[in-house]
């Protein structure tokens, strides 16, 4: 949420067509340091031949030093910014509610001055996001109950969705060029429910290679990718 607070106003300095372009390297650079967490942790479930608990222990371990690596190093690299609030002058003088305070405010004006626009765009980024990322968690089930895929063959699935993510913020950063980033974020949301709901109808019908599943979520990741991208927008 801190790291997102820094693009608006990125966007006001750099301008839409930029920001556009922008917005496809940090989805397509986010996406590709998850895809290279997948094959160093999917390596070391293959190569050591461990079950589904130890390739778990073995990812959070990797997780752990993947974020002290990264978030340490993009700490320095993060610009200097003042605040730009002030508990003086201000009706909640405790450091403790007042960001609660400001959340109330924010949400008041909100709801009595955006109500036609900003107002629905908050309510449909929270259920739109909530969807995207639920997927992640029960796609897991999915795969490993209905479909059959083990465990080593659920960080391949994964892995080939995320590197379709890599052409998919791409092709959204084009879309939104040629469109507007609001049709271009509902065209996303369209095509990813539409492709989830045929994979998830389909895939337990169909008595064929376990590789379909892969290519399913190729396609799913090219939708979350193009989502992603446009979202940031």
């Amino acid at each position: 949420v801190a790291i997102y607070s820094y693009l608006p106003e990125m966007a006001r300095h750099v301008g839409q067509d930029h920001m556009n372009s922008f917005a496809a390297i940090f989805t397509m650079t986010q996406f590709s340091s998850e895809a290279i967490f997948i094959v160093v942790v999917t390596a070391f479930g293959i190569g050591l031949n461990l079950d589904t608990v130890q390739t778990a222990m073995v990812s959070q371990s990797v997780s752990v030093l993947w974020c002290l690596l990264f978030f340490t190093t993009s700490w320095w690299y993060f610009p200097k910014r003042p605040a730009r609030h002030s508990l003086e002058g201000s009706k909640q003088k405790s450091i403790l509610m007042a960001g609660f305070y400001q959340n109330y405010k924010t949400a008041k004006l909100i709801w009595t001055k955006y109500r036609k626009g900003l107002k629905w765009y908050l309510l449909a980024l929270m259920f739109a996001d909530s969807s995207a990322s639920a997927m992640v968690t029960v796609s897991v089930t999915y795969l490993s109950d209905t479909v059959g895929l083990t465990s080593t063959e659920i960080g391949i699935f994964f892995l080939v969705a995320l590197i379709g993510t890599i052409p998919g913020s791409k092709m959204g950063s084009m879309v939104t060029a040629k469109t507007n980033p609001n049709t271009s974020w509902k065209m996303s949301q369209l095509f990813l429910t539409i492709v989830t709901i045929i994979g998830a109808v389909t895939m337990e019908d169909i008595n064929g290679p376990k590789e379909l599943s892969f290519i399913w979520g190729l396609v799913v990741g090219i939708l979350l990718g193009w989502f992603y991208h446009t979202e940031s927008l």
